[in-house]
């Protein structure tokens, strides 16, 4: 199931986090939108965690990128 071009995506940690917050930041203009226009948000908070569940799995299937940390052990 490893598809490269999520895994390049997955990898590229501050691409990921600006799609991440791109994403939430739209659901909050529409939760706001559909507020003041009094109409229901439930649907908003399902969107949101289905971005949650979404970059998680990314996680479980890519693993967590870290830059390895390099000790002077002397």
């Amino acid at each position: 199931m490893i598809n490269p071009v999520l895994k390049a995506f997955y990898g590229d940690e501050k691409m990921r986090e600006e799609v991440r917050a791109f994403m939430v930041d739209i659901l909050r203009e529409l939760a706001a939108d559909r507020a003041m226009g009094g109409e229901s948000t439930v649907g908003i908070k399902e969107a949101n965690e289905c971005v949650d569940k979404t970059f998680d799995k990314l996680e479980e299937i890519y693993g967590i990128v870290k830059k390895p940390i390099t000790t002077n052990s002397r």
